[in-house]
């Protein structure tokens, strides 16, 4: 038997609550080659803006970045747009209205992979502040988009993501912090760049075949030791 996850930080919650000994980290992946629509960015009217996407859910923190947008005295004209469907997209968009937002904030819904691509790519930087993230495919897919990434510190992505140098790492729950994040990534553009061909440099580490090749290497691995047991 072997187990696998996509962190380590996944497999010590196994291995705390399930008494789980051993496993083995397998990164997720992403497609290189998806092509991108942009359908959603054209609608932004070449505007500049920030970009969240996820399930709106509460673990997703999407509620933390608008707090967080709503005090980082960002230039007037930066927006921020979020993705995504979910339980809390109606108190999302009340928070909204009580930050006085309604003109920079935008709950764009459910977009296809390929509008997610199209939109990532026309962004400053996309944003991931979930509260807690077992991996973060989103961060792989602004790698893949040339885009500058700011996100979550809690979970796995700091297993991953190096602080400063192919992306932002923050704490969720610091509102200061993450708006200095944002401030920062938005202000600078030397920065932006930096972080952006980092994360265009390290997206190769995590295609899908090579996903499904630690998979064939684990399930042969595995395969000889039962054989070997018999």
């Amino acid at each position: 038997m072997a187990v696998t996850a996509p962190s380590e930080f996944v497999l010590d919650d196994l291995r705390e609550t399930y008494g789980l000994d051993g496993g083995k980290v397998i990164p997720n992946g992403v497609d290189l080659e998806l092509p991108t629509d942009s359908a959603l960015a054209i609608r932004t009217d070449q505007r500049r803006y920030l970009f969240g996407v996820g399930r709106l859910g509460v673990m997703k923190g999407f509620d933390l970045l608008i707090d967080a947008f709503a005090i980082a005295e960002l230039d007037p004209d930066i927006r921020l747009v979020i993705g995504g469907d979910g339980p809390e997209r109606a108190r999302l968009g009340e928070l909204i209205e009580r930050r006085g937002l309604r003109d920079r904030v935008e709950l764009v819904g459910r977009l296809s992979p390929t509008a997610v691509a199209g939109a990532m790519a026309g962004a400053l930087a996309v944003v991931v502040p979930s509260r807690i993230e077992a991996f973060g495919i989103v961060a792989l897919e602004a790698w893949r988009s040339s885009t500058a990434l700011v996100m979550t510190g809690r979970g796995g992505a700091p297993e991953f993501v190096r602080d400063g140098v192919d992306g932002i790492l923050f704490d969720p729950e610091d509102p200061a912090a993450l708006s200095r994040a944002l401030l920062r990534v938005s202000n600078d553009g030397p920065l932006r760049e930096e972080l952006a061909a980092a994360g265009r440099e390290r997206v190769g580490e995590f295609t899908w075949t090579r996903v499904a090749r630690a998979y064939e290497e684990l399930y042969a691995a595995a395969s000889g030791r039962a054989e070997a047991a018999e």
